[in-house]
């Protein structure tokens, strides 16, 4: 894992929208795992654990009747 967030951080930016909901800049944090992983792969100075990696701004849409429910499968 080299990034990670938390429920509230997350959930502080959801809000509906007319199709689903958006989550709007959701904050990701360098995890030790990754700053140990990239200060052995490049012998540089890894960026502090913790620090902010990037934000994600997802849409989570639903389209009705675009969805179809799961079907056992025939044999003819």
């Amino acid at each position: 894992m080299i990034a990670e967030s938390t429920y509230v951080e997350v959930m502080a930016g959801a809000r509906p929208s007319p199709t689903g909901f958006r989550i709007k800049k959701a904050p990701f944090y360098v995890t030790q795992e990754a700053a140990g992983l990239f200060s052995a792969a490049t012998g540089a100075t890894a960026p502090r654990a913790g620090s902010l990696f990037g934000t994600l701004t997802p849409n989570f849409d639903y389209v009705p009747g675009a969805a179809t429910p799961p079907s056992f499968p025939t044999f003819p």
